[in-house]
C-alpha cells in the first residue's frame, strides 16, 4: 500500500499486545483509516472496537463476509473473501486516483496548470 499510495500513511503491526496503542491512535486520528482483516482473527479485533472508531474504518476483509460482524457500522468495507497480498497495491493506487479527481473536482473552471509569467 505505501509503495503505490501518494499521501501520507502509517502502518501499524497488530497484535493482542498493539490493540490498545492502535484504539488510541485511531481516537486521535481525523479522516479515514484502512484495516486488514487477514483472517478471523484480525476481524475479531476490529470487530472490539468501539462503533465511533468503526465508523472511521474501511475495511477490507478478507474472510467470508460474515466473519465480520455488523458490516454496516464501518465507513466501508471491501469484500475479498480470499488473502490477496496484491490487494494493498491495488487499494493505494485507487485511493490515489481517487483523491486526483476529487482535486481536480474543487479546482475553478478557469484554472490552468501551465506556469503563470510575463511575456518577455
Amino acid at each position: 500500500f505505501k509503495g503505490s499510495f501518494d499521501g501520507p500513511s502509517q502502518y501499524f503491526y497488530l497484535s493482542p499486545k498493539t490493540l490498545n496503542e492502535a484504539r488510541k491512535t485511531l481516537a486521535k486520528k481525523k479522516g479515514v483509516s484502512i484495516f486488514y482483516a487477514s483472517g478471523a482473527t484480525t476481524a475479531r479485533w476490529v470487530a472490539k472496537l468501539p462503533n465511533h472508531l468503526k465508523a472511521k474504518l474501511l475495511v477490507v476483509n478478507c474472510n467470508h463476509p460474515s466473519e465480520l460482524a455488523d458490516s454496516h457500522l464501518y465507513l466501508d468495507v471491501i469484500e475479498l473473501n480470499s488473502i490477496s497480498p496484491e490487494s494493498g497495491e491495488w487499494l493505494g493506487k485507487s485511493l490515489s486516483a481517487m483523491k486526483s479527481e476529487s482535486i481536480a473536482d474543487r479546482l475553478p473552471s478557469n484554472y490552468s496548470s501551465e506556469p503563470v509569467g510575463q511575456e518577455p
